[in-house]
């Protein structure tokens, strides 16, 4: 199916459809959670039913954006259940059901389901999916969806997509930055969306734990000897001594890269006894998502993750191991 045609068909279901449940991937980014607000915003705007479930909780980061306090995550409220009414399952962000977390049990399998997402892997399964990888983030597509329908975009759908696209392009400092969602965000803010006003809860909004946290990681910094490769780790005991939330952490991903010189960046999460540990990969330019996926995760090129089983000094080993070979692979021009 082409793309105007499955933009014309998601336009033709948010008319036809009456409840809808929005949701978003598990450890929600700026991305999900703008994009699950602007499709919720738009579809309220429309008279429909809507709601906003999440598997865990949403950074804090994000309390300021219109609509945040309808929505309902499963950590705190896990006794929630969708509306008996419900005819539409609309996903955003996410390449994988999997990545739904407790969200997925909520919704019955024959539910119809529509997705949009910039990931380039996975398989989500919905009835209508639309995904462009070549997009910055998934809050751009959401734009895109929203023009096609000839919706209407006010002060608030603007804040939250323009959030969206901030956050996946990292204030349009990656290489994910296009002429295209610059002029996104550019519409957004004639639309109403305030850059100051956002930035400052976005990057300038942290609590003293969470700088204390950064200060614990930056501390156990490890780097190769070449430079091109630096990582660090995260225990439940460092969260716990600085009162931090898990959900509170992911810009912890990208303490390693900040290092001059370094390619890769890479973040070991020891989870609770037995739980394995989750690893964030980020990467400058080199593609970096033959790592992930090699031990059964996915993302971007440059942005992924995966989770192992294993004690933290074994998985790092393993993990890094793999990212040095892409590495060599890379800079002698041949494949890993």
């Amino acid at each position: 199916m082409t793309e105007p045609d499955v933009l014309d068909r998601i336009v033709e279901r948010i008319h036809t459809g009456t409840s809808f449940l929005v949701s978003s991937h598990i450890r929600i980014d700026g991305d999900g959670i703008g994009s699950a607000l602007a499709v919720d915003l738009l579809l309220r705007s429309l008279g429909k039913k809507s709601v906003v479930v999440t598997h865990g909780r949403i950074p804090h980061v994000f309390d300021f954006l219109p609509g945040i306090d309808r929505a309902v995550n499963l950590e705190d409220t896990p006794d929630a259940r969708p509306p008996d009414d419900l005819d539409t399952f609309f996903i955003v962000d996410v390449a994988d059901a999997n990545r739904l977390g407790d969200v997925r049990g909520l919704v019955p399998r024959e539910l119809f389901t529509v997705s949009i997402d910039h990931h380039p892997t996975g398989d989500i399964g919905a009835d209508l999916e639309y995904c462009d990888p070549a997009a910055s983030s998934t809050g751009e597509l959401i734009y895109l969806l929203l023009k096609r329908g000839n919706f209407s975009i006010d002060k608030d759908i603007a804040t939250a997509i323009y959030t969206a696209v901030i956050t996946d392009t990292q204030g349009f400092s990656l290489p994910n930055t296009t002429p295209r969602s610059l002029r996104v965000a550019a519409d957004m803010v004639e639309h109403g969306a305030e850059p100051g006003a956002i930035g400052d809860r976005v990057y300038r909004s942290r609590q003293p734990g969470q700088l204390a946290l950064w200060a614990n990681v930056a501390d156990r910094l490890r780097l190769d000897a070449d430079g091109k490769l630096a990582w660090s780790s995260l225990t439940d005991e460092m969260l716990e001594r600085h009162g931090v939330h898990a959900n509170d952490t992911q810009d912890l991903t990208d303490v390693a890269r900040m290092l001059e010189g370094v390619e890769v960046g890479v973040l070991f999460r020891e989870r609770p006894a037995g739980a394995g540990v989750r690893v964030s990969l980020r990467s400058n330019h080199i593609p970096i998502l033959p790592v992930a996926e090699k031990f059964g995760g996915g993302g971007h090129a440059l942005a992924c993750g995966c989770e192992l089983k294993g004690k933290l000094a074994d998985v790092e080993q393993r993990v890094l191991d793999e990212v040095r070979s892409v590495l060599g692979a890379a800079t002698s021009g041949g494949t890993p």
